[in-house]
Formats: structure tokens, sequence, C-alpha cells
């Protein structure tokens, strides 16, 4: 109903302000979707918006955010190359085409763009998480850590990057630190997040806490699902001569 009623406003204007009142429609349309998680519509209706116009940077960014969370690899590639010629060194632009590049393993490419992204937009903690998480894909725990510091003394306390740096540290072997961390940010306002609970779930897991496993996954995982964790973690604890219940 929104996206007709902007339409019939304009039908007696000119010929852009019609163009402007679809864009906007598409955009509204969007936005709908996207709040609903319906990434396939929201990148059905900002794809509309960018094919008019590859220099709209929220249609662009919002395009290619739609299709790496649906996995539609080919049309975001496309899509990347577009909006390279049109949006240039845009630092959101930039940013989300560093996610697509993360999310197909090309963290090399990723840290180009952010590092040009990050001299457009030097105070966005996003683009030193994202770049932590580049350089963690590339083997570089210090590196990613003192990005991952850089991003916290901008956003502190802020639970993305702590997330992110707590994998990583996870990763380089620090699990107690790791579970340190997590376990922070469930204690204080992060006790509703599924996925900052199933991260400190399996870092237990790997600990052989497998009491304390069960305790935080049960409520997110199904009884079958639930049970074939615990038996490879049981698997892992008994090549680790661990004991325990």
């Amino acid at each position: 109903m929104l996206a007709l009623a902007v339409l019939g406003s304009c039908v007696s204007g000119s010929g852009e302000g019609r163009g402007s009142a679809v864009s906007e429609a598409l955009r509204a349309a969007a936005v709908e979707a996207r709040d609903q998680k319906d990434y396939a519509t929201a990148a059905e209706q900002y794809g509309k918006i960018f094919e008019r116009d590859a220099a709209d940077r929220d249609a662009a960014v919002g395009y290619l955010d739609s299709l790496r969370r649906i996995g539609a690899w080919d049309e975001a590639r496309t899509a990347l190359a577009r909006g390279r010629e049109a949006l240039g060194d845009d630092s959101a632009f930039l940013v989300a085409a560093a996610k697509i590049q993360l999310a197909e393993g090309q963290a090399a490419q990723a840290l180009a763009d952010l590092d040009r992204a990050r001299g457009k937009a030097p105070r966005n903690w996003e683009i030193y998480s994202l770049t932590g998480i580049a350089y963690d894909a590339l083997n570089n725990s210090a590196a990613a850590q003192a990005a991952y510091k850089a991003g916290l003394e901008m956003a502190p306390g802020n639970p993305v990057i702590l997330n992110n740096q707590a994998l990583s540290l996870a990763q380089s072997g620090r699990i107690d630190e790791a579970i340190r961390i997590l376990q922070g940010l469930l204690d204080t306002r992060q006790r509703g997040s599924p996925q900052i609970r199933q991260n400190l779930a399996i870092l237990h897991g790997f600990k052989g806490n497998l009491k304390e496993f069960e305790a935080l996954a049960r409520g997110d995982l199904r009884e079958d699902i639930l049970q074939r964790n615990l038996e490879v973690f049981r698997a892992l604890r008994a090549e680790k001569g661990t004991k325990g219940p």
C-alpha cells in the first residue's frame, strides 16, 4: 500500500519525478523486506534501484548485503564490478565489498578494500572488526588482535568486536581468555544473544566442559543435534585424556 500511494501521488508529474517516486517506492519495499529478514525480496528491490542508478550508495550497499545473505555470489560479483565503477572509494561500498570477499575466502582482497575504507572513515569501528576477521583468515593473529583493540578504542564494550576478538583468541589457542570475554558479554547486556551463547558453548565443548556446553546449548539446539555435538566433544575429550562428566 505504501508503494502504491507514493506512485499514485506522482502520476501527473514529470518523467523525472515519476522515476524518483518509483525508486523511493522500491527502496521502501527493500527496507521493509530487509527488516523482516526476507533478503531475497530485499535483493530484488534493491537490485532494481541499483540497475537504474549504480551510484546510489544506499541501494548498492543494500543490494550487496542482501546478495551476501542469500549466497548469490555470481550476482554479487557482477554488482561489485559495476559498483566500483560508479562509487569508487566510497567507504560504505568498500565495507560491503569486503564482507562479500571475506565470505568468499578472499581475505587479502578484503584487506585492500578495508585499508581504503579506513582512509575515508577512520572512526568506523566496523572497519577494524572486519580487518581483524581478515587477518584471522590469513592466520595473522597478532595483526587481528591489534585491529580488534583499535576498534574497541573507538567503540568500548562493543559486543560484535568482543565476540570476534574472542573467536580470534580461541583460534590461536587462547581459549580460556576467549571464554572470559564471551562470559562477560553474557553476564551483561548480551544474555539474549544466541550467537554469543552458542560460541561460548562451543568453546566450553572444546575445553571438555560438557556440563557447561549442554547448559548453554540446550535452549538453542534440537535434542538430536545437541546429542551429536556431545558425542563429538566426548570423543575429543577422550583423545586428550580429559576426565569429567
